[in-house]
């Protein structure tokens, strides 16, 4: 959607959450035609408040009775607590340019919000639906989908957390920044966001950044935003381990363990209800990416990725710092 293009009248179409996307005038400034920025500022807002089809129900259902949804559990599990475990973390603007925060609450909506608003509201979230519309990737949805939805409910919400990300404005040339090729280190999206680099933050040796503060923050965010209890299933340290005389001395995985405990300590303190903690991982497995190189474990299993040697098991200094952990319930 270039300038001076017609756009719909507002109030012209509906988002996925079934409120109007109301598009503005095509008129601007001189001052505004000659600024980059800001013909790049308009140009995101313009794709993004595009006509959409509508998706989903406008309010979140949350006091809804047994739906659909339900039936998947038998009845002798009707106790059971089922919630989603996506990784999620909290998204920075790259600077407090109106642009670069514009591109953090994209990402945040297509990182995060995509996949937790359905979850626990049983609706897309719009801007994330926005975004899908617009690439032609929004899920086909078939008569009866939005009602089996809009009746499913989380019990509590799960988050896999290690990082968080930095981003800034899109290039006019649609270049994004690429940092790496897993998860964690955000490619980025033309017309959307670039990832870059947080000066503020160390990082491990596969080159994350390392942010408990992040952790802390993520975990508000998620309870403010639902209300429903939040599970911690992954976090940790991926790194080189070293056996010296038949131990393996990891005091880098014991100090990002320790302060993220500490800032989920105080999470609880600032109100949100973290009903379980668990480390990735105890013992050494195959990371997606970088193989059996990246080390997550307490326990060390001896091999490397071609020779798998006797598999021995070796506890780190961090198995005996995490049994004391558990033994003081996070006093230690």
């Amino acid at each position: 959607m270039g300038s001076g293009r017609a756009r719909p009248r507002a109030g012209a179409g509906a988002g996925p959450g079934g409120a109007a996307i109301r598009s503005r005038g095509s008129s601007t400034s001189r001052a505004e035609h000659d600024d980059p920025a800001r013909r790049r500022h308009r140009h995101r807002r313009d794709r993004l408040r595009r006509p959409a089809a509508r998706a989903v129900p406008a309010e979140p259902p949350h006091d809804a009775g047994p739906g659909p949804g339900d039936e998947a559990l038998p009845r002798h599990a009707a106790a059971a607590k089922i919630g989603p475990a996506p990784n999620i973390s909290v998204v920075y603007p790259a600077s407090s340019r109106p642009e670069d925060v514009l591109a953090a609450s994209d990402y945040n909506a297509i990182r995060n919000w995509l996949y937790l608003d359905m979850a626990a509201y049983g609706t897309y979230n719009p801007t994330a639906w926005a975004w899908m519309t617009e690439k032609g990737i929004a899920p086909e949805l078939a008569e009866g989908d939005l009602e089996t939805l809009s009746a499913a409910r989380a019990d509590f919400v799960a988050i896999n957390y290690y990082t968080t990300a930095t981003v800034a404005a899109p290039l006019d040339n649609g270049e994004v920044t690429f940092e790496g090729g897993d998860q964690q280190l955000a490619v980025g999206e033309p017309g959307v966001f670039r990832a870059v680099s947080n000066p503020n933050l160390a990082t491990t040796e596969f080159g994350w950044e390392i942010d408990a503060i992040g952790f802390r923050t993520t975990l508000r965010d998620v309870y403010d935003r639902y209300r429903l209890p939040v599970m911690v299933t992954e976090n940790g340290l991926g790194g080189y381990d070293t056996v010296e005389n038949g131990e393996i001395h990891d005091g880098y995985r014991i100090d990002y363990l320790a302060e993220h405990v500490e800032q989920m300590r105080l999470a609880v303190t600032d109100g949100v209800d973290v009903i379980g903690y668990h480390p990735w991982s105890a013992m050494d497995l195959i990371s997606t990416h970088q193989g059996v190189a990246k080390r997550y474990g307490f326990i060390y299993v001896d091999r490397d990725e071609f020779d798998l040697k006797e598999l021995r098991r070796i506890r780190k200094d961090s198995f005996f710092w995490y049994q004391q952990l558990i033994k003081s319930n996070g006093e230690s």
